[in-house]
């Protein structure tokens, strides 16, 4: 297989969990994937992507062209929770979190994957960066190995929609990383189908002009609570915390 169907990439845990099962995946394991789903879905409740998708659709998405890309299922749980610390809600607001918040995303998905998300979060991802994973790819950890895939594929999953290039944000703040690195980095990770779908997707995709008179305001990813939480429960949290002590 030269390319991979990324197009067709899940979207719905259910999707997620049927592709597994039909690549072979063991039912432990897509057990182990539907508890990090169940752990996303909270951490990222009502919030949209820039162009407007629910958030928990992109990290779907980014499991399942990990999962089509041969990763393993530690891997795909990964990619599920691979914004937990930069866009989850721990109970702080979004990408704010507790003492206890790496404490809590292991208990569900192992100390593991926990720690590959950790590294990921913290890790500067840069032109400076993926030249030295070019340069010696035989040498690297297996937890950047995992970031790097994770990366690639998020990657991807951002191009399809055009999410980036339809938002109001004036620039990637990873301008200096460019699609040709991307497809280098891939090829030298042994990762040929996805580098193919990377360059076809990242290189040659470009905006429809009408479609980019449809660009929103939004800057970056945003939380839309339901009226019942603004003007039910929001008012009687702060009448809460207006009580004198």
């Amino acid at each position: 297989m030269n390319t991979l169907e990324v197009e067709r990439r899940a979207q719905t845990n259910l999707q997620l969990y049927a592709q597994l099962l039909g690549a072979g995946v063991g039912i432990d394991q897509v057990a182990c994937v539907r508890d990090g789903y169940a752990l996303a879905a909270r951490l990222f409740a009502g919030q949209l992507r820039p162009e407007g998708r629910p958030f928990l659709c992109h990290v779907v998405g980014v499991a399942s062209i990990l999962a089509m890309s041969g990763a393993p299922s530690d891997t795909v749980v990964a990619g599920l929770l691979h914004s937990a610390y930069s866009h989850g809600d721990f109970g702080l607001g979004q990408g704010q979190r507790s003492s206890k918040a790496r404490e809590e995303v292991a208990r569900v998905v192992g100390a593991q994957v926990e720690e590959v998300v950790a590294s990921y979060s913290e890790l500067r991802w840069s032109a400076e960066t993926i030249a030295g994973w070019i340069s010696r790819p035989e040498q690297l950890r297996a937890n950047e190995r995992q970031i790097a895939w994770i990366r690639l594929a998020d990657s991807v999953e951002d191009a399809l929609d055009c999410g980036l290039q339809l938002s109001a944000k004036p620039e990637n703040p990873h301008r200096d990383v460019t699609p040709q690195m991307l497809v280098s980095l891939s090829n030298a990770l042994g990762f040929s189908p996805l580098a193919t779908s990377l360059e076809r997707v990242l290189v040659t995709q470009m905006v429809d002009a009408d479609l980019s008179r449809l660009r929103g305001h939004h800057a970056g990813s945003y939380v839309v609570g339901p009226a019942s939480w603004r003007e039910k429960v929001l008012p009687r949290l702060l009448r809460f915390a207006r009580r004198p002590s």
